[in-house]
């Protein structure tokens, strides 16, 4: 298992497009999902499960990294 963060921006709505449908196709995959972000400047989300699983989350969000938390 690793650890990844994705965020998007609430006035990108493809940003937060892309998120919310990778994660409703890939929650059950993942073993912890947790929404960080305050939702007015960011939606963030810490998670953690399989790499391969990992490895698919779309670019577009994929560009942050939290070194608290990110493993990979």
């Amino acid at each position: 298992m690793i650890r990844k963060s994705i965020r998007a921006d609430p006035d990108v709505p493809d940003e937060v497009e892309a998120a919310e449908t990778w994660l409703s196709i890939n929650r059950d995959a993942l073993t912890y999902v947790d929404e960080i972000g305050c939702g007015c400047c960011s939606r963030v989300w810490r998670m953690e499960g399989p790499a391969d699983v990992l490895a698919t989350t779309p670019p577009i969000v994929s560009r942050f990294w939290d070194p608290d938390w990110d493993t990979e």
